[in-house]
């Protein structure tokens, strides 16, 4: 891949949680925000700590054999760091682009496919979170939108959505509150070991996450504001750790007056949430009084 020093964010449009169980899942870069490799004194803000990462790869059986782990400690006794402008517990791939970034410049041999990449990465990303995907790294690595099949091959290129064709704005609002992946997934597992969630999760949201993914795709706003809104409403009933309490009654009001819906952009628990309206203007009007940050996320 040709060299390049600045790795996107992503936002993961579809598939949050029900990617684990096997559905099909939607992620894009984000441009807004991105890190760089930058040689010098970090900040008390600047990304994540490298040498425990790098300690960490070295140890790692595979992982000590696709990075090149002496010349990245080197370079990080020389001072090198990842300036981040991605914030951090955001749902926006903060370690997914750190990760990118190591593996385009440390890795140490190519791979067969796409499928093969992303789990390295995600065993790369796995000392941040306990369990990764590797879907955010592989997006930021591949700059380009992903797509992942029910069987988790990864496809890219693919067109990312073209929202503004379907009369749909994309909004991100900001949660003011930062969260751990880790607790939030264990929660969700333990949640499938439950018979009613784990029917309900197979037999109707997986099939409504693929289905919004195609209307996504197709340019079919009716199809895709239907099932997003069926998939807010599961989320709202059965995952509310993953919804701060300070939006709840925003996340109730998009729905009730039709407006606009809310669903989660990552783990949840905070960070950012999605916002899909039809009503740009006043939707952001309507955020924006309630206290929260609202971002455009644009095609």
């Amino acid at each position: 891949m040709a060299e390049r020093n600045h790795f996107k964010a992503k936002i993961m449009l579809f598939g949050e949680y029900t990617v684990i169980c096997g559905s099909m899942a939607l992620i894009v870069p984000f441009d807004r925000f991105s890190g760089k490799w930058v040689f010098g004194e970090p900040g008390l803000d600047d990304a994540l700590s490298l040498r425990p990462f790098n300690d960490y790869l070295s140890r790692h059986q595979v992982l000590g054999e696709v990075i090149d782990c002496v010349r990245f400690g080197k370079d990080i006794d020389e001072g090198l760091f990842f300036e981040s402008a991605i914030p951090q517990g955001y749902g926006a791939g903060s370690s997914g682009a750190l990760v990118a970034a190591v593996y385009h410049r440390y890795g140490k041999q190519g791979v067969a496919n796409n499928l093969q990449l992303k789990n390295t990465l995600a065993a790369m990303e796995s000392f941040f979170h306990g369990q990764s995907s590797g879907l955010d790294p592989l997006c930021s690595y591949l700059d380009a939108a992903v797509l992942v099949q029910s069987d988790g091959t990864p496809e890219t290129p693919v067109l990312a959505p073209q929202f503004d064709r379907m009369g749909i704005s994309l909004l991100l609002v900001d949660t003011k509150t930062t969260s751990k992946t880790g607790p939030l997934v264990g929660f969700f597992k333990e949640q499938l070991k439950q018979l009613r969630f784990f029917r309900m999760l197979n037999e109707q949201v997986i099939p409504l996450t693929n289905l919004s993914i195609a209307a996504c795709l197709d340019n079919d706003p009716a199809s895709l504001m239907d099932g997003m809104n069926k998939i807010a409403d599961f989320q709202f009933n059965h995952l509310q750790p993953m919804i701060p309490d300070s939006c709840r009654s925003l996340w109730q009001h998009g729905r009730e007056t039709g407006r606009f819906t809310l669903k989660l952009c990552g783990s949840g628990g905070g960070g950012y949430l999605l916002c899909f309206t039809q009503q740009a203007e006043r939707t952001a009007q309507e955020i924006a009084a309630a206290g929260f940050e609202v971002i455009s996320v644009g095609n």
